[in-house]
Protein backbone atom coordinates (compact mmCIF):
# COMPACT_ATOMS: atom_id res chain seq x y z
CA UNK A 1 0.00 0.00 0.00
CA UNK A 2 1.32 3.84 -1.05
CA UNK A 3 1.96 5.69 1.72
CA UNK A 4 0.45 8.94 1.83
CA UNK A 5 3.07 11.61 0.31
CA UNK A 6 3.04 15.35 1.77
CA UNK A 7 2.06 16.61 -1.56
CA UNK A 8 -1.18 14.72 -1.01
CA UNK A 9 -1.51 16.46 2.33
CA UNK A 10 -1.35 19.91 1.04
CA UNK A 11 -3.86 18.16 -1.51
CA UNK A 12 -6.09 17.81 1.64
CA UNK A 13 -5.08 20.77 3.12
CA UNK A 14 -6.16 23.26 0.39
CA UNK A 15 -10.12 22.70 -0.05
CA UNK A 16 -10.05 22.89 4.00
CA UNK A 17 -8.44 26.41 3.74
CA UNK A 18 -10.57 27.36 0.78
CA UNK A 19 -13.59 26.17 3.08
CA UNK A 20 -12.80 28.56 5.43
CA UNK A 21 -12.27 31.29 3.65
CA UNK A 22 -15.48 31.11 1.96
CA UNK A 23 -17.34 30.94 5.22
CA UNK A 24 -15.50 34.04 6.36
CA UNK A 25 -16.34 35.70 3.29
CA UNK A 26 -19.67 34.76 3.36
CA UNK A 27 -20.72 36.28 6.87
CA UNK A 28 -18.15 39.33 7.12
CA UNK A 29 -18.38 40.50 3.56
CA UNK A 30 -21.74 42.00 4.18
CA UNK A 31 -20.94 43.70 7.28
CA UNK A 32 -17.65 44.87 5.88
CA UNK A 33 -19.11 46.22 2.51
CA UNK A 34 -21.64 48.09 4.47
CA UNK A 35 -19.26 49.31 7.54
CA UNK A 36 -16.78 50.41 4.62
CA UNK A 37 -19.26 52.02 2.40
CA UNK A 38 -22.18 53.25 4.35
CA UNK A 39 -22.35 57.07 2.92
CA UNK A 40 -22.59 55.44 -0.73
CA UNK A 41 -26.09 55.12 -2.10
CA UNK A 42 -27.68 51.38 -1.43
CA UNK A 43 -27.37 50.99 -5.26
CA UNK A 44 -24.06 51.30 -5.65
CA UNK A 45 -23.53 49.13 -2.41
CA UNK A 46 -25.67 46.38 -4.09
CA UNK A 47 -23.52 47.06 -7.44
CA UNK A 48 -20.72 46.30 -4.57
CA UNK A 49 -22.28 43.30 -3.03
CA UNK A 50 -22.78 41.68 -6.93
CA UNK A 51 -19.14 42.35 -7.80
CA UNK A 52 -18.52 40.95 -4.72
CA UNK A 53 -20.50 37.66 -5.76
CA UNK A 54 -18.69 37.70 -8.89
CA UNK A 55 -15.35 38.07 -7.15
CA UNK A 56 -16.28 34.54 -4.92
CA UNK A 57 -17.48 32.86 -8.27
CA UNK A 58 -14.15 33.81 -9.80
CA UNK A 59 -12.04 32.33 -7.40
CA UNK A 60 -14.28 29.59 -6.61
CA UNK A 61 -13.89 28.10 -10.49
CA UNK A 62 -10.10 29.17 -10.89
CA UNK A 63 -9.77 27.02 -7.14
CA UNK A 64 -11.90 24.26 -8.83
CA UNK A 65 -10.00 24.23 -11.87
CA UNK A 66 -6.39 24.12 -10.10
CA UNK A 67 -7.72 20.82 -8.32
CA UNK A 68 -9.14 19.73 -11.31
CA UNK A 69 -5.59 20.24 -13.16
CA UNK A 70 -3.87 19.51 -9.98
CA UNK A 71 -5.98 15.55 -10.05
CA UNK A 72 -5.39 15.27 -14.33
CA UNK A 73 -1.49 15.55 -13.57
CA UNK A 74 -1.47 13.10 -10.41
CA UNK A 75 -3.72 10.85 -12.34
CA UNK A 76 -1.81 11.11 -15.73
CA UNK A 77 1.56 10.46 -13.39
CA UNK A 78 -0.14 7.40 -11.85
CA UNK A 79 -1.06 6.10 -15.15
CA UNK A 80 2.41 6.51 -16.41
CA UNK A 81 3.66 4.20 -13.32
CA UNK A 82 0.86 2.06 -14.00
CA UNK A 83 2.10 1.64 -17.73
CA UNK A 84 4.97 1.31 -16.65
CA UNK A 85 4.55 -1.27 -13.73
CA UNK A 86 2.51 -3.21 -16.36
CA UNK A 87 4.92 -3.09 -18.82
CA UNK A 88 7.79 -4.72 -16.01
CA UNK A 89 5.32 -7.09 -15.25
CA UNK A 90 5.12 -8.17 -19.25
CA UNK A 91 8.65 -8.39 -19.47
CA UNK A 92 9.22 -10.51 -16.50
CA UNK A 93 5.84 -13.01 -17.82
CA UNK A 94 8.19 -13.27 -21.04
CA UNK A 95 10.95 -14.02 -19.28
CA UNK A 96 9.87 -16.55 -17.17
CA UNK A 97 7.83 -18.19 -20.09
CA UNK A 98 11.17 -18.14 -22.55
CA UNK A 99 13.13 -19.79 -19.39
CA UNK A 100 9.88 -22.28 -19.01
CA UNK A 101 9.80 -23.12 -22.54
CA UNK A 102 14.03 -23.63 -22.95
CA UNK A 103 13.47 -25.86 -19.56
CA UNK A 104 10.67 -27.90 -21.17
CA UNK A 105 13.23 -28.42 -23.88
CA UNK A 106 15.89 -29.20 -22.08
CA UNK A 107 13.76 -31.84 -20.03
CA UNK A 108 12.39 -33.40 -23.02
CA UNK A 109 15.44 -33.54 -25.26
CA UNK A 110 17.69 -34.94 -22.99
CA UNK A 111 19.68 -38.09 -23.29
CA UNK A 112 18.64 -39.36 -20.05
CA UNK A 113 14.93 -40.75 -18.56
CA UNK A 114 13.54 -38.12 -16.34
CA UNK A 115 10.36 -39.11 -14.44
CA UNK A 116 8.25 -37.16 -11.47
CA UNK A 117 5.76 -38.71 -9.74
CA UNK A 118 3.90 -37.07 -6.56
CA UNK A 119 3.85 -38.47 -3.71
CA UNK A 120 0.49 -40.93 -4.57
CA UNK A 121 2.48 -41.96 -7.33
CA UNK A 122 0.76 -40.25 -9.72
CA UNK A 123 3.30 -39.59 -12.58
CA UNK A 124 3.11 -36.19 -13.47
CA UNK A 125 5.83 -35.48 -15.80
CA UNK A 126 7.75 -37.81 -17.97
CA UNK A 127 10.42 -37.07 -20.96
CA UNK A 128 10.55 -38.44 -23.91
CA UNK A 129 13.77 -40.30 -22.84
CA UNK A 130 11.78 -42.13 -20.40
CA UNK A 131 8.68 -42.84 -22.32
CA UNK A 132 11.48 -44.44 -25.29
CA UNK A 133 13.13 -46.62 -22.31
CA UNK A 134 9.86 -48.03 -21.30
CA UNK A 135 8.34 -48.52 -24.90
CA UNK A 136 5.02 -45.98 -23.93
CA UNK A 137 3.10 -42.90 -25.15
CA UNK A 138 2.88 -39.76 -23.03
CA UNK A 139 -0.65 -40.53 -22.68
CA UNK A 140 -0.06 -44.38 -21.66
CA UNK A 141 1.83 -42.78 -18.44
CA UNK A 142 1.29 -39.64 -17.51
CA UNK A 143 -1.56 -39.39 -14.76
CA UNK A 144 -1.22 -43.04 -14.57
CA UNK A 145 -0.23 -44.95 -11.17
CA UNK A 146 3.28 -46.22 -11.14
CA UNK A 147 1.49 -49.45 -9.44
CA UNK A 148 -0.55 -49.82 -12.36
CA UNK A 149 1.99 -49.46 -14.60
CA UNK A 150 4.61 -51.74 -12.69
CA UNK A 151 1.42 -54.42 -12.92
CA UNK A 152 1.10 -53.74 -16.55
CA UNK A 153 4.74 -55.41 -17.21
CA UNK A 154 7.07 -52.78 -17.39
CA UNK A 155 10.17 -53.57 -16.48
CA UNK A 156 11.55 -50.26 -15.74
CA UNK A 157 8.24 -49.47 -13.53
CA UNK A 158 8.54 -52.22 -11.09
CA UNK A 159 12.08 -51.29 -10.44
CA UNK A 160 11.09 -47.80 -10.11
CA UNK A 161 8.17 -49.23 -7.32
CA UNK A 162 10.36 -50.90 -5.36
CA UNK A 163 12.85 -47.87 -5.25
CA UNK A 164 10.17 -45.32 -3.91
CA UNK A 165 9.45 -47.90 -1.27
CA UNK A 166 12.74 -47.79 -0.20
CA UNK A 167 13.40 -44.37 -1.05
CA UNK A 168 12.72 -43.09 2.71
CA UNK A 169 12.69 -38.57 3.42
CA UNK A 170 16.19 -39.26 5.36
CA UNK A 171 17.63 -41.56 2.91
CA UNK A 172 18.70 -38.67 0.25
CA UNK A 173 19.09 -39.50 -3.32
CA UNK A 174 19.82 -43.73 -3.88
CA UNK A 175 20.71 -44.81 -6.97
CA UNK A 176 20.45 -48.75 -8.30
CA UNK A 177 20.91 -50.64 -11.88
CA UNK A 178 19.19 -53.44 -13.19
CA UNK A 179 18.72 -55.77 -16.38
CA UNK A 180 14.81 -55.33 -17.93
CA UNK A 181 13.64 -57.53 -21.00
CA UNK A 182 12.67 -54.63 -23.88
CA UNK A 183 11.60 -55.79 -27.88
CA UNK A 184 15.16 -55.30 -28.85
CA UNK A 185 16.53 -57.90 -25.88
CA UNK A 186 17.97 -56.74 -22.64
CA UNK A 187 19.29 -53.62 -21.74
CA UNK A 188 20.82 -52.46 -18.51
CA UNK A 189 19.39 -48.92 -16.87
CA UNK A 190 20.99 -47.35 -13.98
CA UNK A 191 18.18 -45.26 -12.26
CA UNK A 192 18.97 -41.92 -9.45
CA UNK A 193 15.93 -41.53 -7.37
CA UNK A 194 15.40 -38.26 -4.89
CA UNK A 195 12.75 -37.02 -3.18
CA UNK A 196 11.30 -33.53 -3.86
CA UNK A 197 10.29 -31.29 -0.40
CA UNK A 198 10.38 -33.40 3.01
CA UNK A 199 8.16 -33.39 5.44
CA UNK A 200 4.56 -31.77 5.26
CA UNK A 201 6.68 -30.16 2.10
CA UNK A 202 7.41 -33.73 0.50
CA UNK A 203 5.99 -33.09 -3.48
CA UNK A 204 6.84 -36.16 -4.93
CA UNK A 205 9.74 -38.23 -6.39
CA UNK A 206 12.05 -37.66 -9.52
CA UNK A 207 13.60 -40.46 -10.99
CA UNK A 208 16.56 -40.26 -13.52
CA UNK A 209 17.28 -43.12 -15.33
CA UNK A 210 20.11 -43.65 -17.66
CA UNK A 211 20.87 -46.81 -20.33
CA UNK A 212 23.94 -47.91 -19.18
CA UNK A 213 23.86 -51.43 -21.82
CA UNK A 214 27.12 -50.22 -23.24
CA UNK A 215 29.19 -49.44 -20.57
CA UNK A 216 28.25 -53.03 -18.92
CA UNK A 217 28.93 -54.66 -22.20
CA UNK A 218 32.53 -53.11 -22.18
CA UNK A 219 32.90 -54.05 -18.55
CA UNK A 220 31.78 -57.33 -19.15
CA UNK A 221 34.15 -57.40 -22.19
CA UNK A 222 37.42 -56.06 -20.02
CA UNK A 223 36.01 -58.53 -17.41
CA UNK A 224 36.45 -61.49 -19.87
CA UNK A 225 39.11 -60.52 -21.17
CA UNK A 226 41.40 -60.30 -17.87
CA UNK A 227 40.26 -64.58 -18.07
CA UNK A 228 40.33 -64.90 -21.11
CA UNK A 229 42.62 -64.94 -24.62
CA UNK A 230 41.50 -62.61 -27.12
CA UNK A 231 42.29 -65.04 -29.97
CA UNK A 232 41.33 -68.40 -29.25
CA UNK A 233 38.73 -67.15 -26.37
CA UNK A 234 40.39 -69.99 -24.02
CA UNK A 235 41.12 -69.60 -20.21
CA UNK A 236 44.66 -67.52 -19.97
CA UNK A 237 47.39 -68.29 -17.66
CA UNK A 238 45.63 -66.09 -14.71
CA UNK A 239 42.36 -67.78 -14.83
CA UNK A 240 44.01 -71.29 -15.70
CA UNK A 241 46.08 -70.73 -12.43
CA UNK A 242 43.36 -70.63 -10.43
CA UNK A 243 40.78 -73.10 -11.44
CA UNK A 244 43.96 -75.35 -11.04
CA UNK A 245 44.68 -74.21 -7.42
CA UNK A 246 40.91 -74.76 -7.06
CA UNK A 247 41.80 -78.17 -8.47
CA UNK A 248 44.39 -79.05 -5.64
CA UNK A 249 42.36 -77.63 -3.09
CA UNK A 250 39.93 -79.85 -3.38
CA UNK A 251 42.05 -83.01 -4.18
CA UNK A 252 43.71 -82.66 -0.82
CA UNK A 253 40.42 -81.83 1.16
CA UNK A 254 38.34 -84.63 -0.62
CA UNK A 255 40.70 -87.09 -2.71
CA UNK A 256 41.02 -87.78 -5.88
CA UNK A 257 43.61 -87.14 -8.37
CA UNK A 258 43.78 -84.83 -11.66
CA UNK A 259 46.56 -84.81 -14.04
CA UNK A 260 48.28 -81.38 -15.77
CA UNK A 261 49.03 -81.45 -19.71
CA UNK A 262 52.10 -78.70 -20.59
CA UNK A 263 52.03 -78.55 -24.60
CA UNK A 264 54.20 -76.70 -26.94
CA UNK A 265 53.66 -76.57 -30.37
CA UNK A 266 56.74 -77.84 -32.73
CA UNK A 267 58.24 -75.49 -35.26
CA UNK A 268 55.65 -72.62 -34.71
CA UNK A 269 58.29 -70.05 -34.94
CA UNK A 270 58.90 -70.95 -38.22
CA UNK A 271 55.32 -70.92 -39.51
CA UNK A 272 55.10 -67.37 -38.40
CA UNK A 273 58.16 -66.53 -39.61
CA UNK A 274 57.27 -68.01 -43.25
CA UNK A 275 53.65 -67.63 -43.42
CA UNK A 276 53.17 -64.49 -41.05
CA UNK A 277 51.25 -63.71 -38.26
CA UNK A 278 47.75 -64.13 -39.34
CA UNK A 279 48.73 -67.40 -40.07
CA UNK A 280 50.47 -68.34 -37.29
CA UNK A 281 46.69 -67.11 -35.09
CA UNK A 282 44.78 -69.17 -37.79
CA UNK A 283 47.39 -72.26 -36.68
CA UNK A 284 46.58 -71.11 -33.13
CA UNK A 285 42.77 -71.39 -33.56
CA UNK A 286 43.18 -74.80 -35.41
CA UNK A 287 44.54 -75.92 -33.02
CA UNK A 288 42.37 -75.01 -30.02
CA UNK A 289 39.29 -76.60 -32.04
CA UNK A 290 40.93 -79.45 -32.66
CA UNK A 291 42.28 -80.16 -28.87
CA UNK A 292 38.44 -79.07 -27.65
CA UNK A 293 36.94 -82.11 -30.04
CA UNK A 294 39.37 -84.47 -28.32
CA UNK A 295 38.67 -83.06 -24.65
CA UNK A 296 35.87 -83.84 -22.49
CA UNK A 297 33.82 -81.08 -21.45
CA UNK A 298 34.84 -81.30 -17.81
CA UNK A 299 38.13 -80.72 -18.96
CA UNK A 300 40.25 -76.88 -18.93
CA UNK A 301 42.43 -76.14 -22.10
CA UNK A 302 44.20 -72.78 -21.17
CA UNK A 303 46.61 -70.79 -23.88
CA UNK A 304 49.43 -69.82 -21.36
CA UNK A 305 51.00 -67.60 -24.19
CA UNK A 306 52.70 -67.86 -27.63
CA UNK A 307 52.34 -71.55 -28.35
CA UNK A 308 52.34 -72.99 -25.16
CA UNK A 309 49.19 -74.52 -24.05
CA UNK A 310 47.87 -76.58 -21.07
CA UNK A 311 45.12 -78.90 -19.75
CA UNK A 312 43.95 -79.89 -16.60
CA UNK A 313 42.37 -83.40 -16.83
CA UNK A 314 39.99 -83.95 -14.07
CA UNK A 315 39.33 -87.25 -12.58
CA UNK A 316 42.47 -88.80 -13.94
CA UNK A 317 44.50 -90.75 -11.18
CA UNK A 318 46.86 -92.47 -13.46
CA UNK A 319 49.69 -91.23 -16.15
CA UNK A 320 48.67 -93.99 -18.42
CA UNK A 321 45.48 -91.64 -18.55
CA UNK A 322 47.54 -88.56 -19.85
CA UNK A 323 49.57 -90.72 -22.44
CA UNK A 324 46.23 -91.93 -23.74
CA UNK A 325 44.59 -88.14 -24.26
CA UNK A 326 48.21 -86.99 -25.25
CA UNK A 327 47.87 -89.99 -28.02
CA UNK A 328 44.52 -89.07 -29.09
CA UNK A 329 45.70 -85.13 -29.34
CA UNK A 330 48.58 -86.16 -31.59
CA UNK A 331 46.61 -88.23 -33.96
CA UNK A 332 44.48 -85.39 -34.76
CA UNK A 333 46.89 -82.89 -35.26
CA UNK A 334 48.89 -85.62 -37.75
CA UNK A 335 45.25 -85.44 -39.59
CA UNK A 336 45.41 -81.49 -40.44
CA UNK A 337 47.18 -80.98 -44.20
CA UNK A 338 46.92 -77.88 -44.70
CA UNK A 339 45.60 -74.69 -42.97
CA UNK A 340 43.72 -71.25 -44.34
CA UNK A 341 44.43 -72.96 -47.44
CA UNK A 342 48.13 -73.53 -47.11
CA UNK A 343 50.00 -77.06 -46.41
CA UNK A 344 50.87 -77.67 -42.74
CA UNK A 345 52.08 -80.49 -40.75
CA UNK A 346 51.51 -80.06 -37.09
CA UNK A 347 52.88 -81.93 -34.02
CA UNK A 348 53.08 -81.13 -30.67
CA UNK A 349 55.64 -81.32 -27.38
CA UNK A 350 53.42 -82.66 -23.96
CA UNK A 351 54.40 -83.59 -20.58
CA UNK A 352 52.62 -84.35 -17.86
CA UNK A 353 51.89 -84.30 -13.74
CA UNK A 354 49.30 -86.04 -12.02
CA UNK A 355 48.03 -84.97 -8.48
CA UNK A 356 49.20 -86.00 -5.62
CA UNK A 357 52.44 -87.92 -7.15
CA UNK A 358 53.76 -85.29 -8.75
CA UNK A 359 52.89 -82.22 -6.39
CA UNK A 360 50.08 -80.91 -4.26
CA UNK A 361 50.29 -77.53 -5.40
CA UNK A 362 49.77 -75.50 -8.85
CA UNK A 363 54.22 -74.85 -9.13
CA UNK A 364 55.04 -78.57 -8.31
CA UNK A 365 52.48 -79.71 -10.89
CA UNK A 366 53.43 -77.02 -13.52
CA UNK A 367 57.29 -77.59 -12.91
CA UNK A 368 57.26 -81.24 -13.57
CA UNK A 369 54.79 -81.06 -16.08
CA UNK A 370 56.93 -78.43 -18.23
CA UNK A 371 60.37 -80.24 -17.62
CA UNK A 372 58.64 -83.28 -18.76
CA UNK A 373 57.55 -81.97 -21.55
CA UNK A 374 60.90 -80.38 -22.47
CA UNK A 375 62.64 -83.51 -22.14
CA UNK A 376 60.06 -84.77 -25.23
CA UNK A 377 61.30 -81.67 -26.85
CA UNK A 378 64.79 -82.68 -26.78
CA UNK A 379 63.99 -86.16 -27.87
CA UNK A 380 62.21 -85.89 -30.99
CA UNK A 381 59.87 -82.60 -31.77
CA UNK A 382 56.87 -84.33 -32.88
CA UNK A 383 57.23 -86.89 -30.16
CA UNK A 384 53.79 -88.35 -28.67
CA UNK A 385 54.69 -90.22 -25.78
CA UNK A 386 54.37 -88.48 -22.02
CA UNK A 387 57.23 -89.08 -19.98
Amino acid sequence: MKTPSASDGKLFLLPALYFFLAMLWVLGSDALTWHMFEAWPPEAIKDISMLKGLAFSACTALFISFLLHRHSVSRSRMVKNMRRVIRKINRISRAHRRAAAELDAIFDNSLVGVLFADESLTVRRANRGFLEMMGRTREEVVGKSVCNLSQGGCGVCEELLRAMDRNRPEAGATESEFAVETPGGQRWMQMSLSRVGAGTQARGHVAVLRDVTERRRDEERIAYLSYHDFLTGLPNRRLFTEKLADACKRGRRYGGGFGVLYIDLNDFKRCNDTHGHEFGDAVLKAFTRIALECLRESDVLARLGGDEFAVILNAVEKRSSCEKVARKLQEALARVREVDGLPVSLSASMGAGVFPHDGEDVDSLLTVADRNMYVQKDIHRAGAAVQ
